[in-house]
């Protein structure tokens, strides 16, 4: 028997136009593009880049969701109304502004050929694929009752009997408009200058660098804790690819020339409040837990990683002069003792449990880790005085999954780790807020 878990799920109206399911990913977009408004508005957000990145991760991706279903809605002008926006703060032109320039300047396709390209693929992946019940309606479509009606088949063939390529499409509709400046771009899939600059020192131990840049992940995570505080963003999985694209990306630009200095935890100690916001686990909490919770792998091996790309690729190209020195990779998990280590097998490996809504997975860190809002811990950090549970034994967190007569799991540890449906309503029901 096979188990099908359906995770997303869009709206759907009788007349097949999408019209319910556009006008809500419109507000999504549209909550979206405020949190990207703040970042460009900061004086340590607003480069290009960044906003690029950020725009691709949080609107971009939930804009395209489905898009090949709905590509040929009459009303995705609500979508690319959004999208405009969105290039606009990355761009920071004016409202006048031809629409035209938008994606060239911010170096993303426009939205209409990106469905399109999504579109080819999924019918060319629809068509490798026989096996589907879908595929002898491909191969033999229905008859076409309704001009305003543009489904998959009709679409996708179509762009393929055109063989549609995005480059070309973007280039053509380019060469066929008419408007000021257009010569400055020859081909508008082309990536236009900009300039790069980080901070140098004269004895070259990029502190100066490396306290701005401690500066910028710190505000970031304060965005990211915003997120991590509503209703709509603060599931692990959106926290953690916001958090690669918000903050490991910057804190990860031009990390091989600096990866040897000795002030690099500036930056790790920003990285382990990014962790601790995606994982929700307490201050107390070892650090050896943080990346393995957030499926992340620890800053300093993200960045010996990254140095040893770089290094190799600079003995791939002979020519150049330069010759850094490789460090060695080391091993994330060593002899040392941290509570329930045996719960993970391999670090690398995702942990079960990301999917959960947020007090459920914030619970389960803490009772891995061992650290909670336990009435023994608070005592020991000094905001309460009796350090006993209701049951009158001192309250530890091991205490109230093993043993407390009033709230213990029956499963243990293992079990919960594992988010046994068990463990998941047991979870739901824990009165405590740890």
């Amino acid at each position: 028997m096979i188990i099908i878990q359906v995770i997303h799920i869009y709206y759907l109206d009788r007349t097949l136009t999408f019209k319910t399911h556009l006008t809500k990913l419109k507000g999504k977009l549209s909550s979206r593009n405020n949190i990207l408004h703040k970042l460009a508005g900061s004086s340590w957000g607003s480069d290009a880049n960044t906003l690029r990145t950020s725009a691709l991760a949080l609107i971009f991706s939930t804009a395209e969701y489905c898009a090949p279903v709905w590509e040929g809605s009459c009303h995705t002008k609500l979508i690319d109304t959004q999208l405009n926006s969105t290039l606009r703060i990355i761009t920071g032109v004016c409202q006048p502004t031809r629409i035209d320039w938008l994606p060239v300047l911010a170096h993303i396709s426009p939205p209409e050929l990106r469905r399109k390209e999504a579109t080819k693929k999924m019918y060319q992946k629809l068509l490798d694929s026989p096996d589907l019940e879908i595929n002898p309606i491909l191969q033999s479509p229905p008859k076409h009752r309704l001009k305003s009606r543009k489904p998959i088949w009709s679409r996708g063939n179509q762009l393929l009997s055109q063989n549609f390529n995005i480059s070309e499409a973007w280039t053509n509709s380019w060469i066929s408009s008419d408007f000021p400046n257009k010569n400055l771009i020859t081909s508008p899939s082309v990536k236009i200058p900009v300039i790069h600059i980080y901070h140098l020192d004269r004895t070259l131990t990029f502190k100066t660098h490396l306290t701005k840049l401690k500066g910028k992940l710190s505000s970031r995570n304060n965005i990211l804790h915003k997120l991590a505080g509503s209703s709509w963003g603060s599931d692990a999985n959106t926290l953690r690819t916001s958090a690669l694209a918000l903050i490991f990306s910057t804190a990860e630009y031009c990390a091989p020339v600096w990866e040897g200095s000795c002030h690099t935890k500036l930056i790790d100690t920003q990285l382990n409040s990014t962790l601790r916001i995606i994982t929700g686990v307490c201050q107390p909490t070892r650090i050896d837990w943080l990346p393995v919770l957030a499926h992340i792998s620890p800053p300093e091996l993200r960045r010996k990683e990254a140095t040893k790309k770089m290094y190799q690729k600079l003995l791939d190209t002979p020519d150049l002069e330069i010759n850094p020195i490789l460090q060695s990779m080391d091993k994330f998990l060593d002899s040392s003792d941290i509570p329930n280590k045996n719960l993970i097998t391999s670090p690398s490996v995702k942990i079960p449990g990301f999917s959960l809504p947020r007090r459920e997975w914030v619970l389960l860190n803490r009772f891995r880790t061992g650290q909670g809002r336990c009435a023994e811990l608070m005592k020991l950090w000094g905001y309460t005085k009796d350090p006993n549970c209701a049951c009158n034994v001192p309250q530890s967190m091991s205490h109230i999954l093993d043993d407390c007569p009033l709230y213990k799991f029956n499963g243990g540890i293992s079990n919960l780790h594992s988010v046994t449906p068990e463990a998941l309503n047991w979870l739901k029901a824990l009165p405590l807020r740890l």
